[in-house]
């Protein structure tokens, strides 16, 4: 009866343990904004033996941060969650010895598995042998009884169940760096957010005086799809020694190829104006291609190029003759077009 009693007191502490812990957990939307608390969070469930907790919280790690660090972990754990739910099965039939077994090997895993601990300490009740009583004969007098002999009932022979038991895989640090570590199904990504700012060298021929500071805004992966759109704009003081400026804002479109690749294609607006007070300006449009390389989850890099046409604005040029000056209109070339490099990072979040 006792056997029975810590056979229930055990399968019951392995069923509502989970329940009393999932009322303090917490949600997907908490770990958004306090995305260091989730590998913790699941060692430690994971050490508790919660191992369905541990599950979706290995999962809401590479949602929301986006590598692979709680891969081994959810690997441990999905095995774990099996091997119990085979160890109380096991219980249930009383098969201690078997459950034993599996026990050893949850915490060979995990060390601090309660409910595995319990199971491994049960101590199974030997079944008393039958002592044969001899019965001694009285020399006085011998009175035969006749005792009826009961037919023994054919008893089955049964081959004995052989239990499949894993043994635990130990896996070596140079496994892990040179084994490529296996896809994990997930969700798609949330919509992000992407700063940038950044610089493009308008003509390689005038690189110091051409380098043009900017900067950009970016919405990636808008609403969970592989859309996005970026917005951005630059800016040159002055164009080699003609007096001129140069000013300009961009539009994109940006494509999700991977979780960390994001192409782009671009296209542009920019007014060229001069500076010496003649007011003269010239405006052009320009296109451009980009690859951004989420690193780590947060940190953004993008290089790409852009291509400007032949950039001209009006000017005068003074001639003088017979001792009179004379002011004849022209066009000064300030920018020879062609490809145009660039380069940015930025912080995604």
């Amino acid at each position: 009866m006792m056997k029975l009693f810590k056979l229930f007191v055990t399968a019951f502490l392995f069923c509502a343990l989970p329940l009393v812990l999932s009322a303090q957990e917490k949600t997907q939307a908490y770990y958004n904004s306090h995305e260091n608390e989730i590998l913790p969070d699941a060692r430690a469930s994971f050490r508790r033996g919660d191992y369905d907790r541990t599950i979706e919280l290995c999962k809401w790690h590479y949602i929301i941060v986006g590598d692979h660090a709680a891969d081994q972990l959810r690997a441990n754990a999905e095995r774990c969650s099996k091997l119990s739910k085979d160890m109380v099965a096991y219980q249930a039939d009383g098969k201690i010895k078997d459950a034993k077994e599996i026990a050893e090997i949850i915490l060979s895993l995990n060390p601090e598995d309660r409910a595995a601990k319990a199971v491994s300490e049960i101590v199974e009740t030997p079944v008393p042998e039958e002592v044969p009583i001899e019965v001694q004969a009285d020399t006085a007098a011998v009175t035969e009884i006749e005792i009826p002999i009961q037919e023994e009932l054919p008893v089955e022979e049964t081959e004995p169940k052989e239990i499949p038991v894993e043994e635990p895989q130990l896996i070596t640090l140079e496994q892990q760096v040179h084994e490529p570590s296996k896809p994990v199904k997930h969700e798609e990504p949330r919509t992000r957010f992407v700063i940038k700012a950044g610089a493009t060298v308008l003509d390689l021929k005038q690189f110091s005086k051409t380098i043009s500071p900017g900067g950009s805004l970016g919405v990636y992966d808008i609403g969970g799809s592989r859309i996005g759109l970026e917005v951005g704009g630059y800016f040159c003081p002055g164009l080699s020694a003609s007096s001129t400026s140069l000013f300009g804002i961009d539009a994109s479109l940006v494509v999700r190829l991977s979780n960390s690749v994001y192409p782009k294609a671009e296209i542009g607006f920019f007014s060229c104006s001069t500076t010496n007070g003649s007011g003269s300006r010239t405006k052009g449009l320009c296109g451009g291609l980009g690859l951004n390389f989420l690193l780590g989850g947060h940190f953004c890099l993008e290089i790409g190029a852009k291509y400007y046409p032949v950039v001209k604005v009006r000017g005068t040029e003074s001639y003088s003759t017979a001792g009179v000056t004379y002011e004849f209109p022209t066009a000064r070339e300030v920018l020879p077009g062609g490809v145009a490099p660039m380069v940015s990072i930025g912080y995604a979040f």
